[in-house]
C-alpha cells in the first residue's frame, strides 16, 4: 500500500511535500503522473517480493477470535439480582460495581441490550454484563444481592447488538494518550467508551489494566456506543480499526464519487485549472450532492500533517538560504565523490531512508531536499533527478513498523518488531538498488 501511493503526485502527502519543495528550490512541480513508471514497477517489484519472499520470514501466528483472542472470555460474566435484593430499582452506580474490581458492560432488560449507564436502573428480571479478574468475581461471588448467572457464554455479537459495539483501536506515534494510565487520560470521559483489554506485543491484558502506561502500537479493546467508536475512524491520537458505517453508500454515491475524481484529475492535468483547485471542487461537489457531508470533509483533514509539511518546507528553504544545505551537501561529497556521482546519490537515499525510521516520511523528505539539491548543483547534474530520488526514497519505510501505515497493522496482525527487520530490510535494499537504477534512465543525470 506504501509502494502504491507512490505512483502518483496524490497517492502520498510525502510526493506532494517534495512538489511544494522543489517548487520553492526554483523548480517546476511534479506533475500528477510524473512518477507513474517507475512507481509501477516499485508496486509491483514490492508485491512479487513479499508473494515470493517476504511471507516466508514472517512466522505463522494462528488467529482467533477477537474475545478470545483477548482473553475474555474466560472473564465476560452476568450478574442478577437475588430474589428480593434491594438492588431491584436502584441506579447501576449506586452497585459499587468497581469496588469489586467490575467493570459493567451492557444491561440486558426484556431482550433489550442497553448500555451500562450510571445512571440505568436496575430491574427484578435484569442481566448485567460485566468484567474482570477471576478474583473480581470470586468476590462479587460472596455478595448476598446478586448472583452469577452460570452457564451463560457471550461473544461478539451479543456485546454488540442494539446499541453498542466492540471495536480496535490502535494507539498512534503522535497520541496525547502515550505514557499514561486509562485513568490519567480520563479515557472514558474523553471517548466515552470502556476499554475492555490492552494488546501488546504478543499478550493480552484482559482485567487490571487501569493502571498500565500505554504505549506506541498498543491495541485496545473497546465496548461502547457505536457512535463513540465511529469517531474513532481518521483519529491521530487513536486510530478506530473497526469501522461502523453511519448509512449505508448506494450506487449513486458511488457514481458520484467516482465520476468527480475523473473530471477533478482530469481538469488538472489538461491544465485547465490548477490540481489542488481541481480537487477542492470535486470534495465541494460531494458535499453539494450529500454524498459525504461538511462534518466528515473536515474530519478528514490530517491537520497535524499540514502544519508538519508548512514547518519542515520553512525548515528546508532556510537551510538553502542561509547556506547550511550548501555546507552539508559539501561534506556528504567530499566524503562519497572519491567512488563516483553514484555512490553520492546511494549516500543521499540512504540517509532519506535512515531518516524515515524514527522521522516521519514528510519531514525525512524535506530534511534531505535541500542539502540534495545543493549537491546537484555542486556536481553540475540536474537537480530534478536527485529530488525525485530523494522523494521517492523517502516512501521506502519498511524496516521498522514506526510508520503510520505499518504500525496500523502492527497489533491486529500480531506481528513483532523482528518480522519488519526480517521482511523490510531486504525489500528496502532491493528497492533502493532499483531506484539507482532506473532514476537516471527516467530523468537523466546529464540532460542533452
Amino acid at each position: 500500500s506504501i509502494l502504491g501511493g507512490t505512483c502518483t503526485l496524490i497517492g502520498t502527502s510525502t510526493n506532494m511535500a517534495g512538489s511544494s519543495m522543489v517548487t520553492r528550490l526554483g523548480m517546476e512541480p511534479f506533475s500528477l503522473f510524473e512518477f507513474a513508471g517507475i512507481g509501477m514497477i516499485l508496486a509491483i517489484t514490492g508485491i512479487v517480493y513479499m508473494l515470493l519472499i517476504g511471507y516466508r520470514m514472517i512466522p505463522v501466528r494462528q488467529t482467533v477470535p477477537l474475545t478470545s483472542d483477548y482473553g475474555l472470555r474466560q472473564f465476560l460474566t452476568v450478574l442478577v439480582p437475588t430474589k428480593g435484593s434491594t438492588v431491584v430499582d436502584r441506579r447501576l452506580g449506586d452497585l459499587k460495581l468497581e469496588q469489586f474490581g467490575l467493570t459493567p458492560l451492557v444491561i440486558i432488560t426484556k431482550g433489550k441490550r442497553l448500555p451500562a449507564h450510571p445512571l440505568r436502573k436496575i430491574r427484578a428480571d435484569s442481566r448485567i454484563v460485566v468484567k474482570g479478574s477471576s478474583e473480581a468475581l470470586v468476590r462479587v461471588k460472596a455478595e448476598p444481592e446478586l448472583e452469577i448467572l452460570a452457564d451463560m457464554h457471550f461473544n461478539e455479537d451479543d456485546l454488540s447488538r442494539g446499541e453498542s459495539a466492540i471495536g480496535e483501536a490502535v494507539l498512534m506515534p503522535q497520541s496525547q494518550l502515550v505514557g499514561k494510565t486509562l485513568k490519567q487520560a480520563d479515557f472514558f470521559h474523553r471517548h466515552g467508551l470502556i476499554v475492555l483489554a490492552i494488546y501488546r506485543r504478543g499478550q493480552a491484558y484482559p482485567a487490571q489494566i487501569e493502571n498500565m502506561r500505554l504505549k506506541v502500537g498498543d491495541v485496545l479493546l473497546l465496548h461502547g456506543l457505536k457512535d463513540n467508536i465511529d469517531r474513532l475512524k481518521g483519529n491521530l491520537d487513536l486510530w478506530g480499526l473497526m469501522q461502523v458505517e453511519d448509512f449505508t453508500p448506494t450506487r449513486r454515491h458511488g457514481v458520484m464519487a467516482l465520476s468527480v475524481l475523473v473530471i477533478a484529475i482530469l481538469s488538472g492535468t489538461a491544465g485547465l485549472v490548477p490540481l489542488s483547485i481541481a480537487l477542492l471542487l470535486a470534495v465541494l461537489a460531494l458535499v453539494l450532492t450529500r454524498c459525504i457531508t461538511m462534518e466528515d470533509a473536515y474530519g478528514m483533514i490530517e491537520w497535524r500533517l499540514l502544519v508538519l509539511i508548512a514547518g519542515m518546507s520553512s525548515f528546508g528553504f532556510a537551510m538553502q538560504k542561509t547556506g547550511a544545505a550548501d555546507f552539508l551537501a559539501q561534506q556528504m561529497i567530499n566524503v562519497s565523490l572519491p567512488f563516483g556521482v553514484y555512490a553520492v546519490l546511494a549516500v543521499f537515499c540512504l540517509a532519506t531512508v535512515l531518516l524515515t525510521q524514527p522521522m516521519s516520511n514528510v519531514a525525512a523528505a524535506l530534511t534531505i531536499l535541500p542539502v540534495a539539491v545543493a549537491a546537484a548543483d555542486s556536481l553540475a547534474i540536474d537537480p530534478r533527478s536527485v529530488a525525485i530520488l530523494v522523494t521517492l526514497s523517502a516512501s521506502l519505510s519498511f524496516i521498522t513498523p514506526l510508520e503510520p501505515a505499518s504500525l496500523l497493522v502492527y497489533g491486529p496482525g500480531k506481528y513483532r518488531f523482528l518480522d519488519f527487520i526480517r521482511a523490510g530490510l531486504p525489500l528496502t535494499i532491493l528497492l533502493v538498488g532499483l531506484l539507482l537504477w532506473l532514476v537516471p534512465v527516467f530523468w537523466p543525470l546529464f540532460p542533452g
